[in-house]
């Protein structure tokens, strides 16, 4: 429950009250008028004394940094003002609370799809805002503080209070210039003060969020030790003891959670085994793993699945343990870096640092202690920019695989810090400053061809794609750039014949052929089956139906219910059930709906209600605007005006214009041409603004109000937007699908994973009913309007010969 316990009589009091009331019944009527004596007034019953837990005080005391003043007090006004929307007066504290998880889920979502941007960081701070709202009420501002908000606030914290954001030189921080660059672009940040008042609201964000997350949880374990949370909090708290590198304290910690928490599945097992194993106890590791199994759900019931996965990571976590301890006592050279790899696979990052350390001492000329410690660098402090220990040794020897793998993941990190600024502020060496850190990028590269072929073919083709584009890219010439793009498909497409085993050489061409000359050629392209060895691959198998469906909504040509009907043929079996599969199918059934076809309308329903069911955040929000349009189309207006209204509030800046869109489009008067004219400005897509302008176009049109003016200033947008366009072509969303969102090319370097290659389209497809102009064809058969004749001139009467040569006027010459 929210809110404080009102103390109220109860059934103790009731019953003496009704006792008494039967024994005045019961009395003789007295003959002579009695003066009853007030009765003394019924006094409160004193709550029950607090349960004092000594053991959770104790882990309180440890953890509680004292007051901390919350994050919403150092945020800028204007940036509460944009957030107070979210918090309506008189909103019942659990809505506020729900609405606050709502916004998490969208960071979430973007964080598992490697989308996060402005967007995924403006939902933390409306989280944070929503939350620390109501700390700050009256209800919610003394001991007596709802438990189940200082679980989401622990939580919350959590999320910021990670190497990502904290590390002075992590990734985050050395991003600030980039964040406000972006936040600008999208107009989060409109005046220039605003820029030293974000930055100074991230810091103490980043700041804060430790110290509060462990004020938060220090007062849940004091004011309600029995409440259900109380385990989970205290493994967050274990979490916390293993990054601080103190093992045996989380490996305490983790067991006080697992006896606290009566029910306990064996998933909770699981992760109290791995703080044993990183802690390097395999024997208490061991015995929790055996009562994890004990606990596991029954072979096909459901968990099942998710719970092997996690076992398989314990063992990987057990089996890296082991090894680590048999090594120890190996002093050989490959031994040592072997175990210092394996520390930092179980987190040992201070123990790991040491030893590398020790090692660059003891051999100055060998690259792999530099390596080694950049790799340190990489996972405890998320340190992708920067000078970096692996820079000072490119000339030393044992270049072995793990330094090219580790200099090459830096790459994008080095590009963005280093090379853009230094080639924006210097225009006139753009080429040079580009070239030469292509070369190093080609130079490591191709000494990684050694062990890994293919996938260092795949990033020679990427660095030759970057030195044709980027140059052009920030010169702004996209007179050059445009036909410098289209080279990406052939490039990436001779690759991938030469590498087939490569999936990244598939990833690639799938990115690329978005950029193609025609849509035959990427239609061609893309649908290529599969290897057999990379059949299975469904991720491969998932991208490869996104971009079929991508290449139909660019191009709008021709049949797309064929076109999407042969793109779902390529699908796997294995594959029927997945997102991406389900939401191909409703926009068929969409595509027939508008066709006539109901039945087809009324399966689209149910697929999108279903994917709404099981998304959240922003995806859910686009799941749930797509519902709206099939239910408007369906002849449902109350109820795609009620599914809109839910989606808003979760929605994104982006999908909240298009549902705005959406629902002016359903009422389709003069009185929404505001709104029109407000989302022809949108500033998060073209097709947005161009099918607002389009729909303008068509109310002018319908009212007989400046209509051909109207028409004009549509086929004027289409130009200008297609001016600036990468892609190969600018859809006009005649299909009525307008697909929006951005590809990722990027280079990663993980301890886990070695060399991370991403080339990745991410497009989310909108419902929205095209305008008559946008099908396709339209605008090609509207004939411009002929400009009216300007009237003859006057003829000029003949000079006369001497006064053109004197040069004057032919009446001076009379």
């Amino acid at each position: 429950m929210l809110g404080r316990n009102i103390l109220a009589p109860g059934p103790l009091l009731a019953l003496p009250v009704a006792i008494a009331v039967l024994l005045l019944g019961c009395t003789p009527r007295a003959t002579s008028k009695t003066v009853t004596p007030e009765a003394p007034p019924a006094q409160e019953e004193p709550p029950p004394p607090k349960r004092i837990d000594r053991q959770l005080e104790a882990i309180a005391d440890e953890v509680d940094p004292g007051e901390i003043e919350p994050l919403i007090t150092a945020m800028p006004e204007w940036l509460s003002k944009a957030l107070s929307p979210h918090t309506p007066e008189g909103e019942p504290a659990a809505e506020t609370l729900a609405r606050a998880r709502e916004q998490l889920d969208v960071w979430e979502q973007d964080q598992a799809k490697g989308t996060v941007g402005v967007d995924s960081l403006t939902k933390i701070g409306a989280a944070i805002y929503l939350g620390e709202h109501l700390l700050l009420k009256d209800p919610f501002s003394d001991s007596e503080s709802d438990p189940d908000l200082l679980v989401h606030l622990t939580k919350l914290y959590g999320l910021i209070d990670q190497p990502l954001f904290t590390e002075e030189q992590g990734f985050f921080r050395q991003s600030f210039a980039l964040i406000i660059d972006e936040a600008a672009r999208q107009g989060v940040l409109s005046e220039q003060k605003q820029v030293g008042e974000f930055l100074a609201f991230l810091e103490a964000a980043v700041t804060r969020a430790g110290p509060l997350k462990r004020r938060s949880a220090a007062r849940l374990l004091r004011e309600h030790p029995d409440h259900i949370d109380v385990a989970t909090v205290i493994a967050i708290l274990a979490d916390d003891a293993s990054r601080r590198q103190d093992f045996d304290r989380a490996v305490e910690l983790s067991a006080i959670a697992v006896d606290r928490d009566r029910d306990i599945d064996g998933l909770g097992l699981l992760k109290h085994a791995n703080h044993c194993f990183v802690a390097l106890k395999i024997e208490a590791g061991d015995a929790a793993r055996e009562q994890a199994i004990a606990k596991a759900p029954a072979a096909g019931e459901s968990g099942r699945q998710r719970f092997d996965e996690r076992l398989a990571r314990t063992d990987l976590l057990r089996a890296r343990a082991v090894e680590a301890n048999e090594l120890a006592a190996d002093e050989s050279l490959e031994a040592q870096f072997r175990r210092g790899h394996l520390l930092l696979l179980l987190g040992r990052y201070d123990e790991g640092a040491a030893l590398y350390e020790a090692l660059k001492a003891s051999h100055p000329e060998d690259a792999r202690p530099y390596a080694g410690l950049t790799k340190v660098a990489l996972a405890r402090d998320f340190r992708f920019m920067g000078e970096l220990p692996i820079h000072a040794a490119r000339g030393l020897e044992n270049r072995d695989r793990d330094f090219y793998e580790v200099s090459l993941g830096l790459a994008s990190g080095r590009m963005m810090a280093e090379v853009i600024p230094a080639a924006a502020n210097n225009p006139d060496k753009i080429d040079g400053i580009v070239g030469e850190f292509l070369d190093q990028v080609r130079e490591d590269a191709k000494a990684w061809a050694t062990w890994e072929p293919g996938r260092a073919a795949v990033l020679i083709a990427l660095a030759d794609g970057i030195g044709r584009t980027l140059p052009f890219g920030l010169k702004g010439d996209l007179g050059k750039l445009q036909p410098a793009v289209r080279r990406l498909v052939s490039d990436f497409d001779r690759v991938r014949k030469q590498h087939p085993e490569v999936r990244e050489s598939w990833q690639a061409t799938y990115v690329a052929a978005l950029f193609g000359k025609s849509k035959a050629k990427a239609w061609k392209t893309v649908i290529v089956p599969l290897p057999e060895p990379l059949a299975g691959d469904l991720e491969l198998q998932r991208q490869r139906l996104e971009t079929l469906r991508n290449i139909v909504l660019l191009w709008e040509e021709g049949d797309p219910l064929a076109d999407l009907e042969a793109a779902l043929a390529t699908v796997p079996e294995a594959l029927a059930a997945d997102d991406v599969v389900i939401e191909t199918a409703a926009l068929l059934d969409y595509l027939r709906l508008r066709g006539g076809d109901l039945s087809a309308g009324a399966r689209a329903v149910e697929a999108y209600a279903d994917l709404a069911e099981r998304r959240s955040g922003a995806a859910k929000a686009q799941a749930l605007a797509n519902l709206g349009v099939l239910r408007s189309l369906s002849g449902d207006a109350a109820g795609a005006i009620a599914t809109w209204e839910e989606a808003i509030t979760i929605a994104d800046e982006r999908g909240r214009d298009v549902i705005f869109l959406n629902a002016a489009i359903q009422g389709l008067s003069p009185a929404i041409l505001q709104s029109l004219e407000t989302l022809s400005a949108s500033k998060h897509s073209a097709l947005i603004r161009l099918q607002a302008l389009a729909w303008r176009a068509e109310l002018a049109t319908r009212t007989g109000d400046n209509a051909d003016t109207a028409v004009e200033e549509y086929r004027a947008a289409v130009s200008t937007e297609r001016s600036g366009e990468l892609r190969a072509n600018l859809p006009l969303a005649g299909f009525g699908i307008l697909s929006t969102g951005e590809f990722n090319a990027n280079l990663g370097y993980s301890i886990e994973d070695a060399l991370v290659i991403t080339l990745k389209v991410n497009a989310d497809p909108w419902l929205v009913p095209p305008a008559p102009l946008t099908l396709p064809g339209a605008l090609k058969k509207l004939k411009k309007p002929k400009q009216p004749k300007q009237p003859k001139q006057p003829k000029q009467p003949k000079q006369p010969k001497d006064a053109k040569a004197k040069g004057k006027p032919a009446s001076a010459a009379k």
